[in-house]
């Protein structure tokens, strides 16, 4: 499966048949065919007719509309996955306050290793020693998620863990500054990736959730609010550091993201248009790259929450 980003600016996207065409006033710019896409991402200024949405949704694919910068504005999904005993051995999973506490455990531990392993390899990558201290605070940290008894104190290590992480994370980076982890609005170019990379994973996640038939905002982790994906959050826990962070660090020591790349708006720091069409194209490639044992990103993030949603029905039946 794979993403459309459409990122024309003054475009306008209408339904041809089983196909879409995006036209500007100067003429067609392409036909897209929808066979094996997952979603289709708007930046910016496009306009598209009602017609193409309702073929868009009417093939199960999301749609996402997001600002010139990257920002999510909103999503127009197509039909959930319809297997309702998932979303029943999940909200059995939930009302269990052991079961809880123990996935919250496993989320932040996954998250913690992939933190202390990535330091470990920049450390004999770029021969920086000084790496080793902060390694160890999070190895601590880890030992301690035993012994939390509620999912506040599992953030709470979780939160110093990364403060630690992120202490360093300049060090890793070749030409770039960056101070201390701030989301929205980045005024540097290092959050700036960051933000864009949290948030097309998230939606990788999304749609792997939501094809599974999971409930996508009731989660284990991260608290409950009405709109908020609070599970497609638990999961991109596990792939910030081994897959995002990894990938925005290698975005700017190869030099295929520069600082002419960026500029400033009323969003913070945020890609120019072209630097969005780059780093899509990174970022797909990024997603659908073999890793270990033959499979992508992808396969393995479609592994692990089938892995998931097995031991939840196991522990409803």
């Amino acid at each position: 499966m794979k993403n459309i980003y459409i990122c024309e600016p003054n475009c306008r996207i209408h339904k041809n048949g089983e196909y879409l065409t995006v036209r500007k006033r100067n003429g067609k710019i392409s036909d897209i065919s929808l066979f094996g896409v997952q979603t289709i991402l708007l930046f910016g200024n496009v306009q598209i007719t009602t017609q193409a949405v309702s073929l868009i949704l009417e093939k199960g694919i999301d749609l996402l509309f997001l600002t010139s910068g990257g920002k999510l504005k909103g999503r127009a999904s197509g039909e959930q996955g319809k297997n309702v005993l998932i979303r029943i051995a999940q909200y059995d999973a939930w009302f269990q306050e052991e079961v809880r506490l123990k996935i919250a455990k496993g989320i932040v531990e996954q998250k913690l290793i992939g933190q202390k392993e990535n330091l470990k390899y920049y450390r004999y990558r770029k021969k920086l020693s000084q790496l080793k201290q902060k390694e160890l605070f999070i190895e601590e940290a880890i030992k301690k998620l035993e012994a939390a008894d509620s999912v506040s104190e599992i953030m709470g290590l979780e939160g110093s863990a990364a403060a630690v992480y992120f202490s360093v994370f300049s060090l890793l980076i070749q030409d770039f500054s960056f101070e201390k982890r701030v989301r929205r609005p980045a005024y540097d170019p290092v959050n700036s990736l960051l933000n864009l990379t949290y948030t097309f994973l998230k939606n990788e996640i999304f749609a792997i959730l939501k094809s599974a038939s999971f409930d996508v905002e009731l989660g284990f982790l991260h608290d409950i609010r009405s709109g908020r994906e609070s599970l497609a959050l638990d999961f991109m826990e596990l792939y910030r550091a081994v897959f995002a962070d990894r990938f925005v660090i290698t975005l700017f020591n190869k030099r295929w993201i520069k600082q002419e790349d960026f500029e400033s708006s009323e969003e913070g720091v945020r890609l120019k248009m072209e630097g969005i069409r780059q780093y899509c194209s990174y970022f797909q490639e990024a997603m659908y790259e073999e890793k270990s044992e033959g499979k992508t990103w992808k396969q393995w993030m479609e592994q692990d929450i089938m892995i998931f949603r097995n031991r939840l029905l196991s522990l409803h039946n």
